[in-house]
């Protein structure tokens, strides 16, 4: 049975996931970053644990505050169908949910984000099914029972 991990603010993991959804929401409405939300993310993350926030601060103006500027000036149509429209966008929401269900002791497998974003997009709702039962409702019942079944202290 895996461990359960206590939700922890200090998680480099839940800063990763939450820079990844806000990087990819911005990417998603039509914002050019100069690279791939997961790695800037991962930078930010690791430049913030191993070099502070003055560090980030000069990573977070070239890679996001410049390409927002820049996208403001444009004065773009954002629609929320662009964003629905782009695959990757739901793999950065899964995966954060996904992240939040894992730090909240429910032991979601890697990659079931990806998977179940994967099967929607081809429409293989077999394959969904099959994901969602078997990665994502079979352990969020296991955690519950589990829970159920821990004494009362």
């Amino acid at each position: 049975m895996a461990t359960q991990k206590a939700f922890s603010l200090a998680s480099k993991n839940l800063w990763f996931q939450v820079t990844l959804l806000i990087l990819g929401i911005i990417a998603g409405i039509g914002v050019k970053l100069p690279g791939d939300p997961a790695a800037i993310a991962e930078n930010l993350v690791n430049t913030l644990s191993t070099s502070g926030v003055y560090a980030v601060i000069g990573i977070a103006v070239v890679s996001i505050i410049g390409p927002i500027y820049n996208f403001i000036q444009t004065k773009p149509k954002v629609t929320f169908s662009a964003f629905a429209g782009d695959p990757n966008n739901w793999v950065y929401v899964g995966s954060f949910a996904a992240s939040m269900l894992i730090l909240l002791g429910v032991p979601i497998p890697d990659g079931t984000a990806q998977e179940v974003v994967r099967a929607i997009f081809v429409k293989d709702w077999a394959g969904l099914a099959a994901v969602f039962v078997g990665s994502v409702l079979t352990p969020i019942v296991r955690f519950f029972i589990d829970k159920s079944n821990q004494p009362k202290v």
